[in-house]
């Protein structure tokens, strides 16, 4: 009887074990910081999460510094609409090319402006971009960002193309 129920523990010990194991296996690799800036009222902070077949996910989570401010829409066109705004945007370059498209974690919300009609903008705060991505042949890694903030009221400069270099050291793991 006791033999019995210690080989009964280990096997479920065993069972436990393996199961672990392939949760862990299966579970998303977290992200790693591996780039920032700061400039004209915004902090930009760069995630890069790799996946099984050699690319990966790199986020940028684009946060006003003053509170009550907005950024606007990847959607926006460059110039903005009759010359309002400037879009939220992340591209990639060096050993780094996109996989698809852009995509923001916020809504989209239509903020009137007088003279102009409507402009897409994310509601106030930070808001992040995700593109998928693959690594090919090439030097660095560098990513490029662009933004406005704007309150109701205010607009900081906008940022068209700023290069951020990205340290993806810690991608190489197999």
């Amino acid at each position: 009887m006791v033999v019995r129920s210690l080989g009964r523990s280990l096997l479920l010990a065993g069972a436990a074990v393996v199961l672990a194991a392939t949760s862990a296996s299966s579970a998303p690799t977290p992200s790693t910081v591996v780039g920032s800036l700061a400039a004209d009222g915004v902090s930009v902070q760069l995630r890069w999460t790799p996946d099984a077949r050699g690319g990966g996910v790199l986020e940028a989570t684009f946060t006003p510094q003053h509170a009550g401010f907005h950024l606007y829409s990847i959607a926006l066109p460059a110039n903005g609409v009759q010359g309002v705004g400037r879009p939220t945007s992340l591209a990639v370059g060096g050993v780094l090319a996109a996989d698809g498209p852009a995509t923001a974690n916020q809504p989209v919300i239509q903020l009137p402006v007088a003279g102009v009609g409507t402009v897409p903008v994310y509601p106030d705060g930070p808001v992040t971009v995700s593109l998928p991505v693959l690594v090919t042949a090439g030097a660095q890694a560098v990513a490029w960002v662009g933004f406005a903030a704007c309150s109701r009221s205010t607009c900081l400069p906008p940022v068209t193309r700023a290069a951020v270099p990205l340290d993806l050291a810690v991608r190489v793991t197999g």
